[in-house]
């Protein structure tokens, strides 16, 4: 079908000449794209095509479009296409979602069109050079080609640099110039030299340290910049001046961010014994490949280099007193290689430049040997068995892992040299080998009193329910009660002296006899109160508390020391009569405040006067809590409101609209991020008293304020005195207010960024109060990214 047809085609062209003829016959050429029917029979005729061809051609021709659309699909070029797919929106996106630069091909009219633009950026930002040029100014595009390709900025910057000039000011160039950098940092290498100086380094320099390198001499001899180019890449310190590179904070910090940063350092700090080996300690070691050939040769450097890392084994000089060929060092990188192909490459290093060391040197050897044993897996059971035939080897293995010992005759030993080998490694290799040994109350009793209490998991079950074993190994430790028999556990004297040492390990019990037993259960929580309870022993006590029997769940003396010793959270598994005692949650609030929400809401105590007025008193926010008249109730209302102004929230309608009350609660707020008057009545918030009070203890309280008065001169007035950023939030009728801005400014000079009338602006104390200087700076930023600097600093 067409894929024959298109084969036979490709055969064609090879036809020399009549290749020419055959491109043409399919319509690439636009001098024949719109009337190929008349082109194909005109060559035809004049160079006497074979009849066969000249039918498949015509053919094929039939086809054309298909084949065009498809060569699109698949090439993405539009470069010898008809002009009427040069302005088809639809090919030209099939064509720059293959290749983005198709756009140059493209029509006038889809080289304005924003999808299109948009969708070959995406593909290759370079293409954005071939969009119309009210499109190569839209600075979102710009910044959507710079993700992908940078260094188009070089074709864009004449075209932005006269916009900017005749449009705006000299900062908005550099502002729009620092929203690309933010946005890709390695638009700034690209820039000319004469725009760097509108670049402000930091903003830079926090996002590539590398880009140091375009900056002028005085940037890299400025210290804090220097810092945040080696903070971002370490090895930017390459660009740094002579000084620097000879300071040690910069040096640090360069190291920090990247090991091999100390290269670019002076040779002072290379050479620098206590330096290097400080530098080591957070660089696994890596510092030792830049430091100098003095220090590589020495002992002390070298060893404390391979403990970190047995492969700087390699960046040991191979000619000197400490080098390759010193034991010490080949030791000390074995025993930091780890895995076993670590150690495969440690010993190819060693025998490439000394073959006869390793094997002249038997301790070496065994040294290799350990190591690659801790690198095999304990299930090879013919490997270890073989190597417990060599003495030496076990007993050095023993040493280092107890693990051999299985591998160990401890039959031909006598009882005096068994005792002393358990009281050194004790029970657990012998478990399963030696089995009997578990039996045996004298081995069993050496173990738990001479290596510890943990032996008991490997005795015998009659002797885990032993009394003098278990009473044995819980002096010893405590947690051992979870190796003990069932008989055991139900022993209410055994667990009493377990839990004296330790309370959370009652878990080990019988819980259902120990958590239905009040005596135990108040023993238990009496430990734990003794014990200076932690927050990290609450998994454990939740496990008791989820344990209690009904009955204890409804007990007053249990609940209250539980109130005392994990405060009202506990509560939370007791019976809602419990939860309304009087007694059990006064010790509750007394340990923590917020226990009074596990009152049930129907209880008596939420409108409790005496009570409440205890909870408000500690946490004013907790009047919600309170029943409905008492958040009717004034006195106590202003009580909640003197420990925290903003629980007015929950006092009633009524107390919220009252001035006298609401008066007194504006009076008591302190600078806070929320503002009280918030929740004052609609008509209080209009009330321009209440307001003024309200603001001079807290400028967001304008905030909260009605309309009519945020249009309030003396409102205002007020407001910027306390903040002249709040000029901000101000309708523009105060913005353009001359004593309003004057006001701000003397507050907060960076206010000025709000202020919208030329006149305003330009005006002479304005300026004066705000200074040339910090209003070039204030320039550079809109009003939005001024608020966030100066307002959301203060409240964050």
């Amino acid at each position: 079908m067409f894929n024959d047809r298109l084969a036979a085609a490709n055969r064609l062209s090879k036809v020399a000449h009549q290749f020419y003829f055959f491109q043409s016959f399919l319509g690439i050429h636009n001098t024949c794209a719109q009337q190929p029917h008349y082109y194909f029979h005109h060559h035809a005729h004049t160079k006497h095509l074979d009849p066969s061809i000249t039918k498949l051609v015509k053919d094929f021709i039939l086809d054309k479009n298909d084949f065009l659309q498809k060569h699109i699909q698949t090439h993405g070029s539009l470069q010898h296409m008809p002009l009427l797919f040069q302005s088809d929106k639809k090919m030209v996106l099939e064509a720059v979602k293959k290749n983005g630069c198709a756009l140059e091909f493209a029509s006038e009219e889809l080289r304005n069109d924003l999808q299109v633009v948009l969708t070959a950026i995406r593909q290759n930002g370079m293409s954005i050079q071939y969009a119309s040029k009210s499109l190569r100014l839209d600075k979102d595009l710009v910044i959507e080609a710079l993700k992908t390709a940078p260094q188009v900025i070089t074709i864009l910057i004449p075209e932005l640099v006269q916009f900017y000039s005749n449009h705006t000011s000299k900062e908005s160039l550099s502002s729009i110039l620092e929203l690309f950098i933010v946005h890709e940092p390695k638009v700034f290498k690209f820039l000319p030299s004469h725009l760097h100086d509108l670049i402000e380094p930091s903003r830079v320099l926090v996002r590539n340290g590398m880009l140091l390198k375009y900056f002028p001499r005085h940037v890299k001899k400025n210290y804090a910049h220097v810092m945040e180019a080696v903070s971002n890449h370490g090895l930017a310190l390459k660009f740094a001046s002579q000084k620097l590179r000879n300071t040690e904070n910069v040096i640090l910090a360069a190291i920090v961010n990247h090991d091999a940063a100390l290269q670019y350092a002076s040779d002072k700090f290379k050479s620098n014994e206590e330096f290097i080996l400080y530098t080591m300690g957070f660089t696994r070691g890596r510092t030792f490949i830049h430091a100098s050939e003095d220090l590589k040769k020495n002992i002390s450097v070298i060893n404390q280099a391979l403990s970190y890392d047995g492969m700087l084994l390699q960046y040991v000089p191979d000619k000197s007193d400490l080098s390759i060929r010193d034991r010490e060092i080949i030791s000390a990188a074995i025993q930091a290689c780890d895995s076993f192909e670590t150690l495969q490459e440690i010993i190819s290093l060693v025998t490439v430049k000394n073959p006869s060391l390793i094997w002249n040197d038997q301790d070496l050897q065994m040294d290799i040997l350990m190591k690659a044993v801790e690198h095999i897996s304990s299930s090879n059971i013919d490997l270890f068995n073989e190597l417990s035939k060599n003495e030496a080897f076990l007993q050095k293995a023993i040493e280092k892992d107890s693990k051999w010992l299985a591998w160990y005759d401890m039959n031909s030993m006598s009882r005096e040299q068994l005792k002393e080998m358990i009281s050194k490694y004790g029970l657990k290799e012998f478990s399963e080998k030696y089995i009997n040994y578990t039996s045996d109350y004298d081995l069993v009793m050496h173990a738990i009193t001479t290596n510890g209490g943990h032996n008991l998991q490997y005795a015998s079950e009659s002797l885990r329910s032993n009394l003098e074993i278990v009473n044995a190994a819980i002096e010893n430790d405590a947690s051992t009660i979870r190796f003990c028999g069932k008989t055991i556990l139900g022993n209410n004297e055994i667990m009493k002296r377990v839990i004296e040492k330790e309370p959370q390990y009652f878990i080990y019990g019988d819980a259902t006899q120990l958590l239905s037993n009040k005596e135990m259960v108040l023993f238990i929580l009496q430990e734990f109160k003794a014990k200076k309870y932690h927050p990290t022993m609450d998994s454990v006590l939740i496990k008791l508390l989820e344990g209690l029997s009904e009955e204890l769940r409804n007990d007053e003396d249990v609940a209250t020391l539980c109130a005392d010793i994990r405060s009202g959270l506990s509560l939370h598994y007791f019976s809602p009569h419990i939860r309304s005692n009087l007694h059990v949650m006064s010790h509750a609030i007394a340990n923590d405040p917020f226990s009074v929400q596990f009152i049930p809401e129907n209880s008596e105590l939420r409108n409790n006067f005496e009570f409440m007025m205890r909870v408000v008193s500690l946490s004013g926010q907790l009047l919600c809590y309170a029943s409905k008249e008492l958040q009717d109730h004034a006195e106590l209302v202003f009580q909640a409101c003197k420990s925290c102004s903003n629980a007015l929230e929950f006092a009633s309608l009524r107390l919220r609209n009252d001035f006298n009350l609401v008066l007194k609660v504006v009076q008591l707020e302190c600078n806070t991020f929320n503002s009280v008057l918030a929740f004052a009545s609609k008509e209080l918030q209009n009330n321009k008293e209440i307001v003024l009070n309200a603001i001079q203890r807290n400028p967001r309280a304008y905030l909260e304020a009605s309309e009519k008065l945020q249009a309030d001169e003396q409102v205002a007035m007020e407001t910027v005195s306390q903040n002249g950023i709040f000029l901000y939030f101000m309708p523009e009728s105060i913005r353009n207010n001359l004593e309003v801005v004057l006001r701000a400014v003397e507050n907060d000079p960076w206010s000025y960024a709000f202020v919208t009338s030329d006149s305003i602006r330009n005006h002479e104390q304005v300026i004066k109060i705000v200074g040339l200087e910090l209003i070039e700076k204030i320039d550079r930023y809109d009003q939005d990214e001024v608020f966030r600097m100066r307002y959301l600093a203060l409240y964050d």
